[in-house]
């Protein structure tokens, strides 16, 4: 099972994104940054040197944020920093600059080589829409008396044939050149060059090489003349490999699929409820035969009803324990009343 990214370019483009590359890869692990580590180079500051990796485990496809600066979308909702994630074909991934869309599929692999011509593509989109233009690779002659002569290669695909002939696009006046010594091809990934058969070969850095794709800073000897390959493409690429991040952290686009908690009620919000509830329940309950019942606020239509009272357990056996100290009482003033009276009696008696 191999997975497909289609890449897309979305700062400063007219119509919100630029043109899509493509990058198939079949491999367990893929990780996504601007370093020169990364599987695919996002050539922008805001991305982290490892932005986020796509695991496949089994048949399933997995994405962790590798706790970037500025956070990853999937679906326009924000990961959590180094928390897995399934994602599903189509699913449509987000980091700053960029929008890459994921297609599960059993294509071949691309070459390591065109992780690099996506690289290129990209920041050569990202120079446009900044309102630049792209630097042209040159080649520029380091020795004989035209030192420091410049040729600069048409955008791809482009060719430059070098040698003493007069039909070559670069004439060298050395002996130990072929008349068509060797060609300098550009394509999306850079500049080839190819040795045409020549007599005495082409060198780099004392190599000699049949084919070769330049580098920027690569110099280059054929027969005594001796040339440096400059490409600023290469050279900002590099640029993109150390150094912070730039802060442009991504907002969400849509809510989180998980539920707040519910709001459970405190019981002061209870009491208050049931004391609102108990204000309220002023009115009596419909009467039958479908008469309404008179309310408190009814004035001259009946007499008010009273609102039901609570009593607590302590209010009701209150009335038993003041009924049981009247029994006492009483029985106290009969005692007292019974002596007074035999006392009265034994004081009138005759005697």
């Amino acid at each position: 099972m191999a997975v497909t990214l289609s890449i897309r370019s979305t700062d400063g483009a007219a119509d919100g994104a630029g043109s899509a590359q493509t990058l198939t890869f079949d491999q367990p692990r893929v990780v996504v940054g601007r370093g020169a580590h990364a599987d695919v180079r996002l050539p922008a500051r805001a991305v982290s040197s490892a932005h986020f990796v796509l695991k496949f485990e089994g048949a399933e496809l997995s994405i962790t944020d590798e706790a970037s600066s500025n956070g990853t979308l999937v679906n326009g909702a924000l990961l959590v920093k180094g928390r897995r994630k399934v994602v599903r074909d189509g699913d449509r991934i987000v980091v700053p600059g960029f929008e890459l869309v994921l297609t599960i599929t059993t294509a071949v692999a691309d070459s390591p080589d065109r992780t690099a011509t996506v690289a290129r593509k990209l920041l050569q989109d990202a120079i446009a829409a900044a309102g630049s233009e792209a630097t042209p690779p040159t080649l520029e002659l380091r020795s004989g008396r035209t030192a420091g002569r410049q040729w600069l290669f048409a955008p791809a695909p482009s060719k430059l044939v070098i040698g003493r002939g007069d039909g070559c696009d670069i004439v060298i006046d050395d002996v130990d050149a072929s008349r068509h010594h060797a060609e300098f091809v550009r394509d999306e990934q850079g500049v080839i060059v190819r040795d045409l058969a020549s007599k005495n070969g082409v060198f780099i850095a004392g190599r000699k090489v049949q084919e070769r794709r330049l580098r920027d800073g690569d110099e280059l000897q054929i027969g005594r003349v001796v040339l440096a390959f400059r490409d600023p493409a290469d050279e900002l690429l590099r640029a993109f490999d150390g150094g912070a991040d730039d802060a442009k952290p991504l907002e969400p686009q849509r809510a989180s699929t998980i539920p707040p908690p519910a709001a459970t009620p405190s019981p002061s919000a209870d009491a208050g409820a049931a004391s609102s509830g108990s204000q309220s329940d002023t009115t009596a309950p419909p009467a039958g035969d479908g008469g309404a019942a008179p309310t408190a606020s009814s004035e001259g239509q009946g007499a008010a009803v009273e609102p039901t009272k609570s009593t607590s357990p302590s209010e009701k056996s209150a009335p038993k324990k003041k009924g049981s100290l009247d029994w006492v009482v009483a029985l106290l003033a009969l005692l007292i009343l019974g002596v007074s009276v035999m006392a009265l009696v034994l004081v009138l008696r005759p005697r």
